[in-house]
């Protein structure tokens, strides 16, 4: 049995947003993701590009598909949130992700060194240098 990549995104049949070539939103908007997809953060505040291998699909709604992933840097497992790529939920993400900025500073660190919350921002994923927005959170079981 060979360990080919699952496409988790349904329909999985690419319609627009063309980047590189190549389309990578299917017909509702959402960015085509198998296993192993990975999406990368260039925009940390280090000089490290974070790096979030996909691994499942946990749920999805009107706004969002949620990705089971691993943090390649921290070596942790997260939940990643990529927003359907329309207008309306692109913004009311970036609203939600500056809120979560905020509650992040009044945060405290845990007493484990680890940040409560996860990244929240623009980030690119695949070959093509895609962007969605998304959220990263730790996962929790």
């Amino acid at each position: 049995m060979s360990d080919m990549p699952q496409i988790l995104t349904t329909p999985s049949v690419p319609t627009s947003n063309r980047v590189g070539g190549l389309l990578c939103d299917n017909e509702e908007d959402h960015l085509i993701v198998s296993t192993s997809y990975i999406f990368k953060n260039p925009n940390t505040s280090i000089d490290v590009c974070r790096e979030y291998v996909v691994k499942d699909l946990l749920g999805y709604g009107t706004f969002a598909l949620v990705f089971e992933c691993y943090d390649v840097e921290n070596n942790t497992r997260v939940a990643l949130k990529c927003v359907r790529n329309r207008e309306a939920f692109t913004q009311q993400a970036e609203i939600e992700v500056k809120l979560l900025k905020l509650i992040h500073e009044a945060v405290t660190v845990s007493s484990d060194g680890n940040d409560s919350l996860g990244d929240g921002e623009r980030i690119c994923g695949g070959k093509g240098g895609e962007t969605a927005v998304v959220q990263v959170s730790k996962f929790v079981n």
